[in-house]
């Protein structure tokens, strides 16, 4: 945890640095070549990292053929980003795209070559190692980050910060695995015919998945522009910082010992599973959803006002992913991926249906957000809800957890609307009451998970 924490803190430090020297139209256009990477992003894996995981007792041979496949499927991502490079710029009627996309789809060769090195550490359960290999990586980023982006690079600095990023994870990868892989003929990948089966299956969601991250970053620059493109997807990618820092790594370590428990004892753990992540999530997305104005204009600087105006509804948005994160796992450890692809797919019909309205009425962009983030939130919770009901738990610890944090948040923007503090006055208040609370029945749930 306390590793996670560090890097969160370090993602954050990095974003208020870069925020202050790069400008918004800069976080905007490359936040179109990470939308274009999203979509393509589960080809590099096609849920070959948990097919491995899942496999009893693999083989080298089968270690080998893994790997043999994550490098085809990268080499055959880095052509295909090639040749939507062009088509992506002439879109947005912005010429650096086409040098954007195309630089950065080096990036997909790193993150293929160290794929099934990195799925051998989660088997192994050195998640120790791992959360190493992260730290490092991400303290090497800042740095180099840092510099270049006082070089006056603009946008580039962004591409830089990536590419740093998975190379520094792929040589650390390798440096902790000591792994040693080689080539194999299509021949030998056949004879895993079952264990590639099962990855179709989890590969077919994280498409679903892609399309759902990518579609709002494309569809809202088109509408808007790429100026509030970078405010939307900034105040984004803090409101979900809970949920990849914290949610993301946990969830996956959780995985790999869920897959090896027996049913019976599988099901008594989803709901004080859920209850936990929810609480440890809200602790972050509570206080942007509350004070999340006021936080993001005095973090980022004056320049970011739409963003800091983004980022309160946008904290429902990053509880809500966190939320869809832990249905995704559950529905993965009972093998139900026809149900989870379903769910995807629904969620990614909220959102063009959300995207045809704002277009035909005209709707403003607060109006979208707002409409994108609760129905989003409501629609996981829900589904997540009824599927832990699926498992007859008497305690439901889930909907308790829920119910006391919409209490919670609503109850103190009743409160801030009876007082008059200044603005850091009124952060210190509200957010010290709101997570002094959160502890409290963290600690409580705790206790009773535990026992």
């Amino acid at each position: 945890m306390g590793t996670k924490i560090i890097e969160m803190i370090l993602s954050l430090a990095l974003l208020a640095i870069l925020a202050r020297l790069l400008e918004p139209k800069d976080f905007g256009i490359f936040a179109i070549v990470l939308a274009v990477q999203a979509l393509f992003q589960p080809m590099l894996d096609m849920g070959l990292g948990d097919a491995y995981i899942k496999a009893d007792n693999p083989t080298q041979e089968l270690k080998n053929s893994f790997f043999t496949l994550n490098v085809v499927q990268g080499g055959f991502n880095f052509v295909l980003l090639l040749i939507l490079a062009p088509i992506v710029s002439n879109i947005y009627d912005n010429d650096i795209l086409w040098s954007l996309i195309s630089v950065f789809a080096l990036s997909v060769i790193f993150i293929s070559v160290s794929r099934q090195a990195n799925s051998q550490l989660l088997r192994d359960k050195r998640f120790d190692a791992l959360m190493k290999i992260s730290l490092i990586a991400n303290i090497i980023t800042f740095i180099i980050s840092v510099y270049f982006a006082y070089q006056d690079l603009g946008v580039w600095v962004l591409v830089i910060k990536t590419m740093v990023l998975n190379i520094s994870i792929m040589f650390l990868i390798y440096f902790y695995t000591k792994a040693r892989y080689s080539f194999v003929k299509f021949e030998i990948i056949k004879s895993y015919i079952l264990e590639l089966k099962f990855g179709l299956k989890v590969f077919a969601n994280r498409i679903l998945n892609g399309v759902f991250n990518a579609s709002d970053k494309f569809l809202f620059g088109k509408l808007f522009g790429v100026e509030l493109l970078g405010h939307y997807s900034n105040a984004q990618q803090i409101a979900r910082m809970s949920d990849t820092h914290i949610r993301m790594p946990f969830t996956t370590a959780i995985y790999s010992h869920l897959i090896r428990y027996s049913p019976e004892n599988k099901k008594f753990f989803y709901d004080k599973f859920a209850s936990v992540m929810l609480l440890i999530v809200s602790t972050f997305g509570g206080m942007l959803i509350l004070e999340g104005d006021i936080l993001l204009i005095n973090f980022l600087g004056d320049k970011w006002v739409f963003a800091s105006d983004y980022v309160q509804p946008l904290g429902l948005f990053g509880i809500a992913m966190a939320i869809q994160g832990i249905y995704i796992i559950i529905s993965m450890s009972e093998d139900d991926m026809i149900n989870q692809i379903k769910k995807m797919t629904g969620s990614i019909a909220i959102l063009f249906s959300l995207i045809a309205i704002t277009y035909i009425f005209k709707l403003y962009v607060m109006s979208f957000i707002y409409l994108y983030s609760i129905s989003i939130f409501l629609y996981w919770t829900i589904f997540l809800y009824f599927e832990l009901l699926k498992y007859e738990i008497k305690e439901r610890y889930f909907l308790k957890t829920l119910l006391i944090l919409v209490g919670l948040i609503g109850s103190l923007f009743y409160i801030k609307s009876l007082i008059s503090l200044s603005a850091i006055y009124e952060v210190i208040f509200i957010g010290s009451l709101y997570i002094s609370i959160v502890i409290m029945v963290i600690h409580y749930v705790y206790k009773k998970v535990k026992s």
